[in-house]
């Protein structure tokens, strides 16, 4: 199970209130460590695979969670669809 759990996302709005609350409460023990980023826009992919190659690095991040609040999951993979950097940097990660 994991102990840490890496976040990217935007650090305000009701997604990363969402994903705190449902981690705390389904998993209480586990910690939160949260890269925050634009999560539209043209700066946003950049930032979100500067996000996710940081918490790639540490080596108390177990899992990783990216998302965003406040669109339909198909707007969210067209934009990431559209981006090769995000999708290549998802990819390496695994």
């Amino acid at each position: 199970m994991p102990r840490k759990i890496g976040v990217v996302t935007s650090s305000t709005g009701a997604a990363i209130r969402d994903i705190i609350t449902v981690i705390k409460r389904r998993y209480p023990i586990g910690d939160i460590l949260i890269y925050p980023v634009l999560v539209q826009g043209d700066l946003a992919p950049k930032e979100i695979c500067e996000g996710l190659n940081y918490l790639n690095s540490r080596e108390d991040v177990d899992v990783i969670i990216t998302g965003r609040g406040g669109a339909l999951w198909r707007s969210y993979l067209l934009l990431m669809m559209k981006r090769w950097l995000v999708l290549s940097t998802l990819w390496i990660s695994l």
